[in-house]
């Protein structure tokens, strides 16, 4: 705990001196720290995800991928705020359809997707998930084009970057950095049929950590989508936390959780694992009709900034 407040402090400090030396923002003297997105004009990072993903059909049978994707971002300021452009640089697939996986890795590598913030870090726009998604749908064979397809709309995949947004940045915006802050989000995922399925991520600042000489904090998340499941997790945060909150409607049912590594002074990020499943998803399968399936993940997002 003696540590934890130490780092808190240095955090503090590191505030006070940007606020001095004309920063972007200031803290007053004896205010908790807060998230703010606030990265350095230029930061270029590549961001390699590796994803290990299985589908268990209702008749037993099962499906598994894993894949490795690498992305480069850069973040420039702008009169109003910022733009951070994503690009697929390369990747890799090991699956029972692996031919289709490499064929759409081939399809959307260097197509820009970019993102316009405000000064704030909040979403004004995304621009070129259109292309994306053509690029998708026209890489992929005839039977999976005809079972993702709602999936790969332009409004579906404008949805699934602004939910990405949210998760990773908004939900964060202004909230207090100091270990055992915690709160209640809305989040969403697009599923494979189309579907966006909102849930709640119930998190918390456990402790602050240096990572390459940047003062961070830990974050722990837990997934669900009736806020009743976060109680053991919350403790005494839980009733402030999810006051006035409700079970979201809907089959779908959400679970899992995770950890991540963040600089509350900029939201760039230095580490994260996370599992998530979906159970009770339907399916419309050609020539078979609905089936009920569940999803597994287990991601783990590494960070190399230059």
């Amino acid at each position: 705990m003696m540590a934890d407040m130490a780092r808190v402090k240095k955090l503090l400090v590191a505030w006070a001196v940007l606020a001095l030396s004309g920063g972007a923002f200031s803290v007053a003297q004896g205010e908790e720290p807060v998230f703010r997105f606030a990265p350095p004009d230029g930061t270029v990072c590549t961001e390699t995800v590796t994803t290990k993903q299985t589908v268990e059909l209702a008749d037993g049978r099962s499906n598994g991928t894993t894949s490795e994707l690498e992305i480069e971002w850069r973040i420039a300021r702008t009169a109003t705020g910022y733009t951070r452009t994503e690009t697929v640089t390369g990747g890799s697939s090991q699956s029972s359809h692996q031919e289709t996986d490499l064929a759409v890795l081939k399809a959307i590598k260097g197509k820009p997707v970019t993102y316009t913030v405000d000064a704030d870090g909040r979403l004004v726009e995304v621009a070129g998930t259109e292309a994306v998604a053509e690029a998708i749908r026209k890489a992929l064979p005839a039977n999976a084009a005809a079972l993702a397809a709602k999936a790969f709309t332009r409004e579906s995949q404008l949805a699934s970057a602004r939910a990405e947004w949210q998760a990773r940045v908004g939900s964060y915006l202004g909230r207090s950095a100091a270990p055992g802050s915690a709160w209640l989000a809305t989040d969403s995922y697009l599923l494979a049929n189309g579907e966006l399925v909102e849930y709640y991520t119930a998190v918390k600042v456990v402790r602050a950590e240096t990572v390459g000489g940047h003062e961070c904090v830990r974050v722990e998340y837990r997934l669900g989508r009736d806020p009743a499941e976060f109680k053991g997790f919350l403790g005494e945060s839980y009733a402030t936390a999810a006051e006035g909150e409700q079970a979201l409607p809907g089959k779908v049912v959400v679970s899992g959780g995770g950890s991540r590594l963040v600089d509350p002074m900029t939201l760039l990020c230095y580490g994260e694992e996370l599992e998530r499943r979906f159970d009770n998803v339907i399916m419309t399968m050609p020539g078979a009709g609905e089936m009920v399936i569940t999803v597994r993940q287990k991601k783990s997002y590494g960070y190399s900034y230059r």
